[in-house]
């Protein structure tokens, strides 16, 4: 059994730097012999860089190793949900999901170009406005509440375009709507409450609020009542 994990001299290099990293440390067994071991990341089932292969002997020589990942980020939201797959199979059995947050890293690298006078109250006004603009949007599932405030603000008329950007295609959705009379809150419901079981993440529903041009709703579904 080999574990995924990062070297000392690593996560101290990181924390010079002030980098903020997810330290992953995930047992996968090794099943085969003579076969190596591969190694990616995906973002839901698209796999963002390459594969990275430790070989046989590596695996069976006692140290630990770290592999490191050249991963682009430019199409993903700031906050996004990675899951890295290893194994010895193509299906990479082992799984582990982490989040990764690039806002607050950008915001102090933005605010550290400021004079040092500047700095302090740069820093506190940025991290408040991402507090205040972004209220819980961190990489978790929405939660009952969350589904029944946003469905009783959609309209009726973005039905087709939010079951889409969710995953669900056209026939199925509107078999939903005509199953409870055309009843687009009740619908809206159903269809969020099916998408949150399958593990959908908040940030991506604010995504799908953004491409439907709905970008308005995101901070007051949210709220609490």
């Amino acid at each position: 059994m080999v574990a995924l994990s990062l070297t000392d001299e690593l996560e101290e290099s990181e924390r010079k730097i002030g980098f903020i990293p997810a330290h992953i440390e995930e047992p996968v067994l090794v099943k085969k012999t003579e076969v190596d071991l591969e190694m990616g990341c995906y973002v839901k089932s698209e796999r963002i860089g390459d594969i990275s292969v430790v070989s046989f002997d590596r695996l069976t020589n006692g140290t630990r190793f770290c592999e490191p990942f050249e991963l682009d980020f430019s199409n993903h939201p700031d906050i996004v949900a990675v899951l890295l797959r290893a194994g010895q199979t193509q299906n990479m059995e082992a799984k582990c999901l982490f989040s990764l947050n690039f806002s607050i890293p950008q915001a102090v690298e933005m605010a550290l170009q400021l004079d040092t006078g500047q700095l302090e109250g740069a820093i506190g006004q940025v991290l408040n406005q991402q507090k205040e603009e972004t209220p819980e949007s961190t990489v978790r599932v929405v939660t009952d509440e969350e589904i029944t405030n946003l469905a009783g603000r959609l309209p009726d008329a973005k039905y087709s375009k939010i079951c889409e950007e969710l995953g669900f295609d056209y026939n199925y959705a509107q078999k939903v709507k005509t199953k409870l009379f055309l009843d687009s809150t009740a619908a809206f419901k159903e269809i969020l409450q099916e998408w949150k079981d399958k593990g959908g993440f908040i940030v991506d529903l604010d995504k799908a609020l953004r491409n439907s041009d709905l970008e308005g709703l995101i901070h007051k579904y949210k709220k609490q009542k």
